[in-house]
């Protein structure tokens, strides 16, 4: 009787180390499984944003940003530039495909692409409640994108006096086989020398990049103090040559500047006077 009461004991525990044992291994199935899911999901996220058409958008502005870089530096090689409105939006779009890319010295480094209807994207940037649109981008015509940067929310990549008082800047990329072949900017506008006594703007009234041009870059343009024209600037790159830059100085007058009359001789004066002692007529 003894001994059967131990072998059903044994038997017992045995069946509850079993229990234990399987319900672990459902467990770990379990998390397992979850995991897998997890990982499924998080792949299938990051695919979609690989997926979504913005892998060619991003490639187009990252050769537009340096191009755009590239030129700024011929006019002028001491400028210091922490990005450039290009740059920032390069960065943006690389961050979004999952790309490491870091900010230079910005003043966000918050921002949201939302998707419009009929091919347009917005920019804005979230560092502040309610988030700021900072530019548009449109992509409706195939082969071609056209970028419009709120200028006014650009300080910080072209200078608070070009955000308070310069209109939009717009960029129209054309691309062909998946390359950027040409891209020209209206009112492109940037403070430099923002260290001397008086801050000049760069202006530029023409801004082309063609590659298939015999002058692959020509820009026309000028320097501005107190919002006159000061310099003129012309700079042509050709695709094999000499780079040439004008920088043509024009004497410039101020109109607000207080200037004495005329000084009148007193031999002048004299003959006045005689004039009139023998003109009766005239009254003093």
């Amino acid at each position: 009787m003894t001994s059967r009461i131990i072998l059903i004991k044994n038997a017992l525990k045995i069946c509850v180390i079993s229990l234990a044992f399987l319900s672990s291994c459902i467990l770990q199935k379990n998390e397992v499984q979850l995991t897998q899911i997890k990982t499924e999901k998080t792949n299938q996220i990051q695919n979609e944003k690989k997926d979504d058409g913005f892998k060619l958008i991003s490639k187009y502005l990252r050769f537009a940003a340096s191009v755009d870089r590239e030129i700024l530096k011929v006019i002028r090689p001491q400028i210091s530039l922490a990005m450039t409105q290009l740059e920032v939006l390069s960065t943006i779009f690389d961050q979004y495909q999952g790309i490491k890319r870091n900010f230079g010295l910005v003043d966000c480094k918050l921002y949201q692409i939302e998707k419009n209807p009929q091919k347009q994207l917005s920019i804005y940037k979230q560092c502040q409640n309610p988030k700021v649109l900072i530019a548009l981008i449109d992509y409706q015509i195939q082969n071609k994108m056209k970028i419009t940067f709120l200028t006014k929310e650009w300080s910080s990549q072209v200078g608070a006096s070009v955000a308070f008082t310069a209109v939009n800047r717009i960029c129209d990329l054309k691309m062909d086989q998946d390359k950027l072949i040409r891209m020209s900017c209206e009112n492109t506008s940037l403070a430099v020398d923002q260290a001397a006594a008086e801050i000049q703007e760069l202006k530029l009234d023409e801004y082309v990049f063609d590659q298939k041009a015999k002058d692959q870059v020509h820009v026309l343009g000028g320097f501005y103090k107190n919002l006159i024209l000061h310099r003129k600037l012309e700079l042509s790159i050709p695709f094999d040559g000499k780079i040439k830059i004008i920088e043509k100085e024009l004497k410039v007058q101020d109109d607000f500047i207080e200037t004495e009359p005329p000084k009148i001789n007193n031999e002048d004066k004299n003959e006045n006077k005689n004039e009139n002692k023998n003109n009766p007529d005239v009254h003093l």
